[in-house]
């Protein structure tokens, strides 16, 4: 019975986290077209860049235009390019997948964060994921293609990644945190901190 419990448990915690996932994107892909309007300057710098490193022979790790601006959105615009054609739409949709994958990522560094400390509330994970879910600038972030949305996602890996090396004292998760970790300087300047947060 308790087995059958758990499992029940686990189940329903899961179907909700997709319901979740599928709001949240719902929120972030809707009408990627129209909404916002037009295309943001700082989205068509980043564009240009990307088409720049289709064409051959220019692969920066740090671009200097448009007051410097890091690479990991533009080599991710780049590939979704060479994937689906270059175009305003796939150049957001690979902010607002970035948006959506932030929730699942934040409900397991909230589930990790309350296998090892019983204290927690049980649901953290998926009060958390719910909540990124519905915040509009969260939302506003990941439909336009900069690369703020890639700050929380990366950070969140982060962090599951530490709690659960934490947790079962295996190395290779503490390998998978610390890569997140010098990701994050490639992301935004914000992401700069996230070393600094795993030290802490």
């Amino acid at each position: 019975m308790r087995l059958t419990g758990l499992h029940n448990g686990r189940v329903g915690r899961l179907a909700l986290l997709l319901l979740i996932c599928t709001l949240a994107a719902g929120l972030r892909f809707y009408r990627l077209d129209i909404v916002p309007p037009g295309f943001h300057h700082d989205e068509a710098f980043e564009a240009v860049e990307a088409l720049k490193i289709l064409a051959g022979g220019y692969y920066p790790l740090f671009f200097r235009g448009n007051f410097g601006v890091d690479a990991a959105l533009i080599y991710l615009t780049a590939l979704a390019f060479a994937l689906f054609g270059a175009s305003p739409v796939v150049m957001r949709a690979v902010v607002a997948l970035c948006g959506t994958l932030t929730i699942p990522a934040l409900y397991w560094l909230g589930h990790e964060m309350e296998q090892s400390e019983p204290r927690l509330p049980r649901g953290l994970g998926l009060a958390a994921g719910a909540i990124l879910a519905g915040l509009y600038w969260h939302i506003t972030f990941s439909r336009v293609g900069i690369e703020p949305a890639l700050v929380p996602l990366v950070a969140a890996l982060m962090g599951a990644c530490l709690w659960r090396g934490l947790r079962l004292r295996r190395p290779l998760w503490f390998a998978l945190s610390g890569a997140c970790a010098g990701l994050g300087p490639y992301t935004y300047p914000a992401g700069r901190l996230l070393p600094f947060l795993v030290a802490g």
